[in-house]
Protein backbone atom coordinates (compact mmCIF):
# COMPACT_ATOMS: atom_id res chain seq x y z
CA UNK A 1 0.00 0.00 0.00
CA UNK A 2 3.22 2.18 -0.45
CA UNK A 3 3.04 4.86 1.74
CA UNK A 4 -0.68 5.52 1.77
CA UNK A 5 -2.71 6.32 4.98
CA UNK A 6 -6.40 6.38 5.60
CA UNK A 7 -7.66 7.47 8.72
CA UNK A 8 -11.05 7.08 10.47
CA UNK A 9 -10.03 7.05 14.43
CA UNK A 10 -13.03 7.14 16.66
CA UNK A 11 -11.66 6.99 19.98
CA UNK A 12 -9.16 8.24 22.46
CA UNK A 13 -5.38 7.47 22.27
CA UNK A 14 -4.03 4.76 24.72
CA UNK A 15 -5.54 4.92 28.35
CA UNK A 16 -3.43 5.53 30.35
CA UNK A 17 -1.41 6.98 27.67
CA UNK A 18 2.12 5.73 29.94
CA UNK A 19 3.46 3.14 32.56
CA UNK A 20 6.07 2.33 34.53
CA UNK A 21 7.85 -1.02 35.62
CA UNK A 22 10.58 -2.17 38.19
CA UNK A 23 12.22 -4.58 40.02
CA UNK A 24 9.05 -4.48 42.10
CA UNK A 25 6.33 -3.79 39.67
CA UNK A 26 6.86 -5.53 37.39
CA UNK A 27 4.03 -5.83 34.73
CA UNK A 28 1.94 -2.57 33.48
CA UNK A 29 -1.08 -2.49 30.67
CA UNK A 30 -3.23 -0.10 28.45
CA UNK A 31 -6.24 -0.11 26.46
CA UNK A 32 -5.10 1.40 22.85
CA UNK A 33 -6.83 3.28 20.51
CA UNK A 34 -9.99 1.65 18.84
CA UNK A 35 -9.91 2.41 15.14
CA UNK A 36 -13.21 2.78 12.56
CA UNK A 37 -11.09 2.21 9.62
CA UNK A 38 -7.61 2.82 9.22
CA UNK A 39 -4.30 1.72 7.42
CA UNK A 40 -1.09 3.15 7.49
CA UNK A 41 1.81 1.42 6.24
CA UNK A 42 5.08 2.60 7.77
CA UNK A 43 6.05 3.34 11.31
CA UNK A 44 7.87 6.38 10.07
CA UNK A 45 4.69 7.98 8.80
CA UNK A 46 3.80 8.82 12.82
CA UNK A 47 6.57 9.66 14.82
CA UNK A 48 5.47 11.70 18.00
CA UNK A 49 6.89 14.71 16.94
CA UNK A 50 4.35 14.13 13.79
CA UNK A 51 1.76 13.07 15.65
CA UNK A 52 1.27 14.26 18.73
CA UNK A 53 -2.21 14.04 18.84
CA UNK A 54 -2.41 10.33 18.27
CA UNK A 55 -4.49 10.82 15.25
CA UNK A 56 -2.18 8.45 12.76
CA UNK A 57 -0.94 5.66 15.33
CA UNK A 58 -0.89 5.07 18.92
CA UNK A 59 1.56 6.19 21.18
CA UNK A 60 2.39 4.34 24.39
CA UNK A 61 5.25 5.49 26.65
CA UNK A 62 6.58 2.65 29.03
CA UNK A 63 9.64 3.60 31.51
CA UNK A 64 11.82 1.01 32.96
CA UNK A 65 13.27 2.09 36.18
CA UNK A 66 16.03 -0.32 37.88
CA UNK A 67 18.25 -0.31 40.91
CA UNK A 68 21.72 0.49 39.88
CA UNK A 69 20.67 1.48 36.93
CA UNK A 70 22.21 -0.63 33.57
CA UNK A 71 24.51 -2.26 35.98
CA UNK A 72 21.45 -4.03 37.22
CA UNK A 73 22.15 -6.56 34.20
CA UNK A 74 25.84 -7.49 35.68
CA UNK A 75 23.71 -9.37 38.27
CA UNK A 76 20.53 -10.33 36.77
CA UNK A 77 19.22 -11.71 33.67
CA UNK A 78 15.94 -11.04 31.91
CA UNK A 79 14.02 -9.14 29.22
CA UNK A 80 10.83 -7.00 29.06
CA UNK A 81 8.09 -8.98 26.80
CA UNK A 82 5.40 -6.35 25.23
CA UNK A 83 2.53 -7.63 23.77
CA UNK A 84 -0.43 -6.39 21.92
CA UNK A 85 -3.57 -8.23 21.41
CA UNK A 86 -7.15 -7.68 19.60
CA UNK A 87 -10.34 -9.88 18.74
CA UNK A 88 -9.82 -10.82 14.95
CA UNK A 89 -7.73 -11.87 12.37
CA UNK A 90 -9.03 -9.65 9.79
CA UNK A 91 -7.58 -6.77 11.35
CA UNK A 92 -3.72 -6.37 11.51
CA UNK A 93 -1.69 -4.17 13.80
CA UNK A 94 1.76 -4.10 14.05
CA UNK A 95 4.57 -3.17 16.78
CA UNK A 96 7.50 -1.02 16.92
CA UNK A 97 9.30 -0.43 19.84
CA UNK A 98 12.01 2.72 19.83
CA UNK A 99 14.35 3.64 22.72
CA UNK A 100 13.70 7.61 24.10
CA UNK A 101 17.15 8.15 24.88
CA UNK A 102 18.51 7.98 21.20
CA UNK A 103 16.03 7.38 19.13
CA UNK A 104 16.97 3.88 17.52
CA UNK A 105 14.04 1.30 16.96
CA UNK A 106 15.02 -1.39 19.64
CA UNK A 107 12.56 -3.99 18.00
CA UNK A 108 9.38 -4.90 16.26
CA UNK A 109 6.61 -7.38 15.30
CA UNK A 110 4.47 -6.99 12.02
CA UNK A 111 2.89 -10.21 10.99
CA UNK A 112 -0.12 -10.82 9.33
CA UNK A 113 -3.31 -12.85 9.95
CA UNK A 114 -2.89 -12.84 13.53
CA UNK A 115 -4.39 -11.68 16.65
CA UNK A 116 -1.12 -10.53 18.51
CA UNK A 117 2.52 -8.70 17.87
CA UNK A 118 4.72 -9.36 20.42
CA UNK A 119 8.71 -8.75 21.68
CA UNK A 120 10.84 -9.33 24.32
CA UNK A 121 13.89 -6.64 24.65
CA UNK A 122 16.71 -8.65 26.13
CA UNK A 123 18.18 -7.15 29.11
CA UNK A 124 17.50 -3.44 28.24
CA UNK A 125 18.55 -0.02 29.24
CA UNK A 126 16.70 1.22 31.89
CA UNK A 127 14.58 4.48 30.62
CA UNK A 128 11.60 5.40 28.71
CA UNK A 129 10.42 3.81 25.66
CA UNK A 130 7.93 4.32 23.01
CA UNK A 131 5.29 1.75 22.33
CA UNK A 132 4.56 2.39 18.31
CA UNK A 133 1.18 0.71 17.79
CA UNK A 134 0.35 0.88 13.73
CA UNK A 135 -2.72 0.43 12.52
CA UNK A 136 -1.58 -1.45 9.50
CA UNK A 137 -5.30 -2.49 7.80
CA UNK A 138 -7.82 -2.38 10.74
CA UNK A 139 -11.50 -1.98 10.60
CA UNK A 140 -13.26 -1.34 13.50
CA UNK A 141 -11.20 -2.59 16.21
CA UNK A 142 -9.16 -1.37 19.20
CA UNK A 143 -6.24 -3.49 21.16
CA UNK A 144 -5.06 -4.32 24.41
CA UNK A 145 -1.04 -3.55 25.22
CA UNK A 146 0.53 -5.24 28.37
CA UNK A 147 4.74 -5.12 28.94
CA UNK A 148 5.83 -7.27 31.65
CA UNK A 149 9.38 -7.41 33.34
CA UNK A 150 10.94 -11.14 33.84
CA UNK A 151 13.98 -11.48 35.57
CA UNK A 152 16.33 -14.11 37.56
CA UNK A 153 18.91 -12.91 40.37
CA UNK A 154 22.32 -14.48 38.95
CA UNK A 155 24.61 -12.68 36.13
CA UNK A 156 24.43 -13.58 33.14
CA UNK A 157 26.57 -16.25 31.64
CA UNK A 158 30.14 -15.16 30.01
CA UNK A 159 31.12 -15.56 26.00
CA UNK A 160 34.16 -17.90 26.65
CA UNK A 161 37.36 -16.45 25.16
CA UNK A 162 40.21 -18.76 23.02
CA UNK A 163 43.08 -17.53 21.97
CA UNK A 164 43.55 -17.94 18.23
CA UNK A 165 46.40 -20.21 17.97
CA UNK A 166 47.40 -18.35 14.73
CA UNK A 167 44.54 -19.82 12.31
CA UNK A 168 43.41 -17.33 9.53
CA UNK A 169 41.81 -18.04 6.88
CA UNK A 170 42.19 -16.23 3.11
CA UNK A 171 39.24 -14.84 1.32
CA UNK A 172 36.33 -16.59 0.08
CA UNK A 173 37.07 -18.27 -3.28
CA UNK A 174 34.07 -19.79 -5.76
CA UNK A 175 35.30 -22.96 -6.98
CA UNK A 176 33.04 -23.31 -9.48
CA UNK A 177 30.42 -20.48 -10.96
CA UNK A 178 28.83 -22.68 -13.29
CA UNK A 179 28.57 -26.50 -11.58
CA UNK A 180 26.44 -25.60 -8.40
CA UNK A 181 27.36 -28.66 -5.96
CA UNK A 182 25.38 -29.86 -3.16
CA UNK A 183 27.02 -31.36 0.16
CA UNK A 184 30.57 -30.55 -0.64
CA UNK A 185 33.60 -31.75 0.87
CA UNK A 186 37.84 -30.55 0.60
CA UNK A 187 40.75 -33.17 0.62
CA UNK A 188 44.53 -31.90 0.88
CA UNK A 189 46.97 -33.81 -0.44
CA UNK A 190 50.89 -34.52 0.39
CA UNK A 191 51.68 -31.68 -1.95
CA UNK A 192 49.32 -29.15 -0.70
CA UNK A 193 47.22 -29.16 -3.37
CA UNK A 194 43.55 -28.71 -2.60
CA UNK A 195 41.07 -31.36 -4.20
CA UNK A 196 37.48 -30.23 -3.82
CA UNK A 197 34.42 -32.44 -5.09
CA UNK A 198 30.40 -32.50 -4.83
CA UNK A 199 27.68 -33.89 -6.83
CA UNK A 200 25.57 -32.05 -9.01
CA UNK A 201 22.84 -34.16 -8.25
CA UNK A 202 20.85 -37.50 -10.02
CA UNK A 203 18.76 -35.58 -12.76
CA UNK A 204 22.46 -34.36 -14.14
CA UNK A 205 23.94 -38.05 -13.60
CA UNK A 206 27.06 -35.48 -12.97
CA UNK A 207 29.82 -35.19 -9.81
CA UNK A 208 32.90 -33.03 -10.47
CA UNK A 209 36.70 -32.92 -9.05
CA UNK A 210 38.08 -29.29 -8.90
CA UNK A 211 41.92 -29.08 -7.71
CA UNK A 212 43.70 -26.04 -6.39
CA UNK A 213 47.36 -25.72 -6.63
CA UNK A 214 48.08 -22.50 -5.95
CA UNK A 215 46.28 -22.64 -1.90
CA UNK A 216 43.05 -22.40 -2.70
CA UNK A 217 43.21 -19.15 -5.18
CA UNK A 218 41.96 -20.62 -7.93
CA UNK A 219 40.20 -24.50 -8.63
CA UNK A 220 40.13 -26.12 -12.39
CA UNK A 221 37.85 -29.18 -12.80
CA UNK A 222 40.71 -31.80 -13.46
CA UNK A 223 38.76 -34.80 -15.40
CA UNK A 224 38.54 -34.78 -19.29
CA UNK A 225 36.09 -32.44 -20.96
CA UNK A 226 34.61 -31.25 -17.81
CA UNK A 227 32.69 -33.88 -16.64
CA UNK A 228 33.03 -36.18 -13.73
CA UNK A 229 36.06 -38.83 -13.60
CA UNK A 230 33.57 -41.69 -14.38
CA UNK A 231 31.83 -40.39 -17.51
CA UNK A 232 29.36 -43.83 -17.29
CA UNK A 233 25.63 -43.14 -16.71
CA UNK A 234 23.64 -42.71 -13.61
CA UNK A 235 26.17 -39.96 -11.78
CA UNK A 236 24.76 -37.26 -9.57
CA UNK A 237 25.22 -38.49 -5.95
CA UNK A 238 26.94 -37.76 -2.88
CA UNK A 239 31.05 -37.93 -4.00
CA UNK A 240 34.60 -38.45 -1.99
CA UNK A 241 37.76 -37.85 -2.87
CA UNK A 242 41.06 -39.23 -1.05
CA UNK A 243 44.80 -39.36 -1.77
CA UNK A 244 48.20 -41.57 -0.98
CA UNK A 245 51.29 -41.39 -0.31
CA UNK A 246 52.07 -41.53 -3.67
CA UNK A 247 49.34 -38.81 -5.22
CA UNK A 248 47.57 -41.33 -6.61
CA UNK A 249 44.09 -40.00 -6.47
CA UNK A 250 40.74 -42.73 -5.27
CA UNK A 251 37.28 -41.00 -6.78
CA UNK A 252 33.69 -42.53 -5.25
CA UNK A 253 30.04 -41.38 -6.05
CA UNK A 254 26.89 -42.23 -5.95
CA UNK A 255 25.75 -43.86 -9.22
CA UNK A 256 22.33 -42.93 -8.59
CA UNK A 257 20.13 -46.07 -6.65
CA UNK A 258 22.32 -48.42 -8.34
CA UNK A 259 25.35 -48.86 -7.52
CA UNK A 260 28.59 -46.95 -5.93
CA UNK A 261 31.05 -45.80 -8.51
CA UNK A 262 34.68 -45.82 -7.93
CA UNK A 263 37.38 -44.24 -10.67
CA UNK A 264 41.52 -44.14 -9.47
CA UNK A 265 43.82 -41.38 -10.93
CA UNK A 266 47.49 -41.86 -11.11
CA UNK A 267 48.19 -38.64 -12.41
CA UNK A 268 46.75 -35.62 -10.73
CA UNK A 269 43.37 -36.04 -12.16
CA UNK A 270 44.13 -35.79 -15.85
CA UNK A 271 43.28 -39.52 -16.18
CA UNK A 272 41.01 -41.87 -14.90
CA UNK A 273 40.11 -45.82 -15.05
CA UNK A 274 36.64 -46.55 -13.09
CA UNK A 275 35.19 -49.47 -11.35
CA UNK A 276 31.49 -50.18 -10.10
CA UNK A 277 31.36 -51.75 -6.55
CA UNK A 278 27.89 -52.24 -4.65
CA UNK A 279 26.17 -55.40 -5.62
CA UNK A 280 22.86 -54.44 -4.62
CA UNK A 281 20.89 -51.28 -5.62
CA UNK A 282 19.66 -48.90 -3.36
CA UNK A 283 23.23 -47.65 -1.80
CA UNK A 284 23.92 -44.40 0.09
CA UNK A 285 26.73 -41.99 1.19
CA UNK A 286 30.14 -43.90 0.79
CA UNK A 287 33.42 -42.29 2.56
CA UNK A 288 36.96 -43.23 1.53
CA UNK A 289 40.50 -43.78 4.13
CA UNK A 290 43.47 -44.47 2.84
CA UNK A 291 45.96 -46.37 4.79
CA UNK A 292 49.51 -45.26 3.31
CA UNK A 293 51.29 -48.08 5.27
CA UNK A 294 55.13 -48.21 7.37
CA UNK A 295 56.60 -47.53 4.35
CA UNK A 296 56.74 -45.28 1.35
CA UNK A 297 56.60 -47.90 -1.19
CA UNK A 298 52.82 -48.53 -2.99
CA UNK A 299 52.74 -52.21 -2.13
CA UNK A 300 51.64 -50.98 1.50
CA UNK A 301 48.74 -49.04 1.08
CA UNK A 302 45.23 -50.06 1.66
CA UNK A 303 41.98 -47.89 0.55
CA UNK A 304 38.85 -48.09 2.97
CA UNK A 305 35.26 -47.44 1.51
CA UNK A 306 32.34 -47.36 3.54
CA UNK A 307 28.62 -47.27 2.37
CA UNK A 308 25.28 -47.69 3.08
CA UNK A 309 23.38 -50.94 1.57
CA UNK A 310 20.00 -49.77 2.43
CA UNK A 311 18.69 -52.70 2.65
CA UNK A 312 21.69 -54.59 4.38
CA UNK A 313 23.02 -52.43 6.72
CA UNK A 314 26.77 -50.59 6.95
CA UNK A 315 29.42 -52.10 4.29
CA UNK A 316 33.35 -51.46 5.04
CA UNK A 317 35.48 -52.82 2.49
CA UNK A 318 39.45 -52.50 1.57
CA UNK A 319 41.68 -52.68 -1.61
CA UNK A 320 45.08 -52.33 -2.10
CA UNK A 321 46.32 -49.43 -3.04
CA UNK A 322 47.36 -48.74 -6.47
CA UNK A 323 50.69 -49.14 -7.71
CA UNK A 324 50.58 -47.74 -11.20
CA UNK A 325 48.58 -47.17 -14.31
CA UNK A 326 49.01 -50.88 -15.08
CA UNK A 327 47.62 -52.13 -12.20
CA UNK A 328 44.18 -53.64 -12.52
CA UNK A 329 43.12 -54.61 -8.96
CA UNK A 330 44.35 -51.02 -5.98
CA UNK A 331 41.35 -49.25 -5.49
CA UNK A 332 39.07 -51.02 -7.64
CA UNK A 333 38.74 -54.42 -6.62
CA UNK A 334 37.21 -54.65 -2.67
CA UNK A 335 36.80 -57.36 -0.25
CA UNK A 336 34.17 -56.99 2.29
CA UNK A 337 35.47 -57.22 5.88
CA UNK A 338 32.36 -58.78 6.98
CA UNK A 339 33.07 -61.97 4.92
CA UNK A 340 30.54 -62.28 2.37
CA UNK A 341 30.08 -59.43 -0.81
CA UNK A 342 26.53 -58.07 0.54
CA UNK A 343 27.20 -58.46 4.83
CA UNK A 344 26.48 -55.90 6.71
CA UNK A 345 29.20 -54.62 9.51
CA UNK A 346 26.71 -53.02 11.23
CA UNK A 347 23.26 -51.80 10.98
CA UNK A 348 23.20 -48.87 13.32
CA UNK A 349 23.26 -45.04 11.77
CA UNK A 350 26.68 -43.59 11.20
CA UNK A 351 26.86 -39.80 10.95
CA UNK A 352 30.40 -39.10 9.91
CA UNK A 353 33.37 -40.34 7.86
CA UNK A 354 35.34 -42.98 7.42
CA UNK A 355 38.53 -42.71 9.37
CA UNK A 356 41.68 -44.06 9.56
CA UNK A 357 43.62 -44.27 13.06
CA UNK A 358 47.14 -44.75 11.87
CA UNK A 359 48.57 -46.37 14.92
CA UNK A 360 46.15 -49.37 15.08
CA UNK A 361 45.44 -49.62 11.06
CA UNK A 362 42.00 -49.28 11.53
CA UNK A 363 39.09 -47.64 9.85
CA UNK A 364 37.02 -46.05 12.63
CA UNK A 365 33.51 -45.06 11.49
CA UNK A 366 31.90 -42.61 13.91
CA UNK A 367 27.89 -43.92 15.20
CA UNK A 368 25.24 -41.28 15.68
CA UNK A 369 24.39 -39.80 18.51
CA UNK A 370 22.11 -42.24 19.66
CA UNK A 371 24.44 -45.58 18.86
CA UNK A 372 27.32 -46.94 20.35
CA UNK A 373 30.84 -46.14 19.50
CA UNK A 374 32.81 -48.57 17.73
CA UNK A 375 35.39 -49.35 15.13
CA UNK A 376 35.62 -51.46 12.12
CA UNK A 377 39.03 -52.78 11.28
CA UNK A 378 40.60 -54.61 8.28
CA UNK A 379 43.90 -56.05 8.11
CA UNK A 380 46.58 -54.47 5.05
CA UNK A 381 46.34 -56.23 1.87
Amino acid sequence: MGASTLLIPSGRAASPPSGTITDTSTGTSWTGQFYAASSVALPDQCPPSLDPLNLICDHFFLTLSLPGGASFWQTHVGSVVITIQWGSSDNDFDLYIYRQSDGQQVASSASGGTVSEQVALQSPLPGTYEVRVVPFLVTLSGYTGTAQLFFINQPPTQNPTFPTGGLAFSPATVVDPQRTEGEPLNHIDKYGNIWETGPWGFSTAQGFVARSTDNGDSFHIVSPNGLRPNPAASGGGDTDIITDDQGFTYFADLEGLADVGVAVSNDGGNNWRENSLSVLPGADRQWLAIDNGPTNSTLDNTVFLAFNQLVVGWQVLSSPGSTGFNDPTGGFLYTNAAGSPTAAVTTDDRCGRLLLDPCSASAQHPPAPAAKSDSDASSRM
